[in-house]
């Protein structure tokens, strides 16, 4: 557990401190060969995207004399976070990540963590007035110390796909995660508990531990208890809702963690029975069904 967490740690803080530092070289920024941001309306285009299901994303965005910095934002679960977050670029014209259209491009990624609704990104340029002398005013931005920045914005729909397309018919959830009465255990002590399951993107590494989808994309989800002779099976059905919790480590918050959640009742499954018959049934499993076939299953101890 420690070291996965350490592990996705360590690559949030590459993927961080790439957000903070890209673009920096320690070659000047070019004073020609670029147009200046207070002369033009940035152009800034989303990538063009296949039918599959896919949770990352990029932005090309002009690459320009006298950005300040360019923030990517959504409201929507973003970057592993529930109610979405900034991101927020240091660019330089000294790097550069080719062309697109013709025009010299930044290339801002971003992660989504909800499926089948439709993202509305922002992208903001913060730019600083060409040759501004120091204490020179607001125009139509904010101050920033000495200088004066003016925002350009634009605004795209992003939609990541449906959880049953292609790419995502493959339900990620962590059984190590699995909590029992929000405790990590490995054996089921009462007929009457909460389990989660902890979900994941398909590619958790680059989207973080955040991954929602709607409830209703889950065909059944029972409960299976067989005695060990294989003569007698109980079943039951269950409802799963959604939990999230804040991901901590050291006082510090990096994101969401995201749990498909059921609380569960066996006791009138066992009704009357005598203790050596409730000896005969060693395990609960779990079974999810979704996506036109598509299943997980979990098995228990059991030990009342």
């Amino acid at each position: 557990m420690h070291k996965l967490l350490f592990n996705v740690l360590t690559v949030l803080t590459v993927i961080n401190l790439i957000s903070c530092d890209i673009g920096k070289s320690d070659t000047p920024e070019p004073s020609s060969g670029f147009e200046h941001c207070a002369n033009v309306t940035p152009y800034i285009s989303l990538q063009e995207k296949g039918s599959d299901l896919d949770l990352n994303g990029f932005i090309w965005a002009q690459a320009l004399n006298g950005v300040d910095s360019i923030v990517v934002s959504s409201i929507s679960p973003l970057n592993g976070k529930v109610e979405g977050t900034s991101l927020l670029w240091m660019v330089s014209t000294g790097n550069i990540d080719g062309t697109h259209d013709d025009k010299p491009v930044w290339r801002l990624p971003f992660s989504v963590n909800e499926t089948n609704i439709d993202y509305n990104i922002s992208v903001t340029y913060y730019c600083k007035l060409e040759d501004e002398e120091p204490g020179g005013g607001s125009v139509g931005g904010y101050e920033s110390g000495d200088v004066t920045i003016i925002e350009y914005g634009a605004e795209f729909n992003y939609y990541p796909g449906n959880f049953c397309d292609p790419g995502g018919e493959s339900l990620s959830i962590w059984e190590e995660g699995t909590l029992i009465n929000d405790t990590n255990l490995d054996t089921i002590t009462s007929q009457v508990f909460n389990i989660k399951w902890q979900t994941r993107p398909p590619n958790y590494q680059t989207e973080g531990l955040l991954f929602l989808f709607p409830i209703e994309e889950i065909e059944s989800a029972y409960i299976e208890m067989k005695d060990k002779y294989g003569v007698n099976t109980l079943t039951k059905p269950f409802n799963l809702n959604w939990f999230t919790k804040q991901w901590i480590e050291d006082e510090v918050y990096i994101g969401d963690l995201s749990y498909l959640s059921a609380n569960i009742n066996i006791s009138d499954l066992l009704s009357g029975m005598e203790p050596e018959e409730l000896d005969n049934y060693s395990h609960i499993t779990f079974v999810i069904k979704y996506c036109g076939g598509k299943e997980f299953s979990d098995s228990i101890y059991l030990k009342l």
